[in-house]
């Protein structure tokens, strides 16, 4: 049987190497995406002081290296370099790597060619089309249930701050606070709303551990060790460890 490799009929051996030139095309060009937003990100930045703030990080990357990414004549880039690079850079990793805004399209997989924002997309929840299959129900369902998990802790912790700063406005005279511009039937209406805000938060989160512990998956830990050891009993949870 003939082979094709760009539509013209060629040997089995030179199809071999036809696939592996493009799967070496791919992998340099990512690597020269990431390198070229690393040049245009550090701006004025030397390429010494941004090898010392890699050091600094913990992962030391040589300006030489540096310099060879930014001319091309290195072709690669490890995901620790790439992950420290960003750090230095105080860009999201992500951004280096797909560029939002910058290019109209990227290829985050051989011969799969989107915007950036699917890109990310793709990053975050799995789902990319073009061929390639979508994560595990169990995969997708973890990952929204850790990101409903923190924006409800967020809601917590807001509410409880808001709460906080209002209630002190209270403790204040009526003179005091008509110099600050603050009435104070509007201050006790928004203390309600922070407890309502907070009540929610909680109902939410006692609904999250019970989903955890039904499908056996740990809570998230830094949240949850913020959490006083009062609320961490009533979410059901005795033991102050999750």
């Amino acid at each position: 049987m003939t082979t094709l490799c760009h539509g013209v009929p060629q040997p089995r051996n030179f199809v071999l190497s036809c696939v592996v030139m493009n799967q070496n095309e791919w992998a340099r060009g990512v690597a020269a995406m990431i390198a070229g937003e690393m040049k245009r990100r550090r701006g004025r930045m030397s390429a010494q002081r941004l090898a010392d703030r890699c050091e600094e990080l913990g992962y030391a990357i040589p300006r030489s290296v540096l310099a060879n990414l930014e001319s091309g004549r290195r072709e690669t880039i490890s995901v620790p370099e790439w992950l420290v690079l960003s750090a230095a850079l105080r860009v999201p990793p992500l951004l280096l790597l797909f560029p939002l805004g910058r290019v109209e399209t990227v290829e985050p997989l051989p011969d799969v060619e989107v915007s950036p924002l699917s890109a990310l997309d793709w990053c975050e929840t799995g789902h990319i089309g073009r061929g390639v299959e979508p994560p595990s129900a169990e995969d997708a369902a973890l990952l929204a249930n850790y990101r409903e998990y923190s924006a409800l802790f967020v809601q917590w912790q807001e509410a409880r701050l808001d709460a906080r700063r209002v209630t002190e406005l209270l403790d204040e005279s009526d003179e005091a606070l008509r110099q600050r511009g603050e009435d104070r039937r509007d201050l006790e209406h928004e203390l309600r709303r922070c407890s309502q805000r907070e009540d929610e938060a909680v109902l939410g989160l006692q609904r999250m551990h019970e989903v955890f512990r039904q499908t056996n998956v740990p809570i998230p830990p830094y949240q949850y060790l913020s959490l006083p050891t009062a609320l961490r009993r009533q979410l059901g949870e005795e033991d102050p460890q999750p």
